[in-house]
């Protein structure tokens, strides 16, 4: 799946299930040990569509503290709904935790040949 796709299904994820007002129970602070856990259910019930690539677990560990850092850390999930910061925060997260899409290894150095090159004379 294309990264482009990605942060537009967490478009809908951030406004209607890891962050939204979609109905259900469960409607922890982002501070608490349940936020994870209720950020993953609500995304699950509440976006069928999400593709099987994006790990929910991962993308909600993610948010939590950066929203936390961000100073919303006694919001409940509800309250975020509306909130931009909250939904730029998961669409960084889908991006950073989207499989092929963490921090590029640095390059090989170039190899050396294991005997030098001979030279005539």
């Amino acid at each position: 799946m294309s990264i482009r796709r990605a942060t537009a299904v967490v478009a809908g994820l951030a406004c209607c299930g890891a962050l939204g007002a979609c109905g259900g129970s469960g409607n922890p602070t982002v501070n608490s040990g349940d936020f994870v856990s209720a950020c993953v259910t609500k995304t699950q019930q509440q976006n069928k569509n999400v593709p099987s690539s994006i790990n929910l677990s991962s993308v909600c560990q993610c948010m939590q503290p950066k929203l936390e850092a961000a100073g919303l850390g006694t919001k409940t999930i509800n309250d975020l709904n509306t909130n931009s910061q909250a939904q730029s925060i998961a669409a960084q997260c889908v991006a950073s935790t989207a499989p092929g899409q963490g921090t590029p290894s640095p390059p090989s150095p170039p190899s050396t040949p294991s005997t030098p090159p001979q030279t005539t004379t």
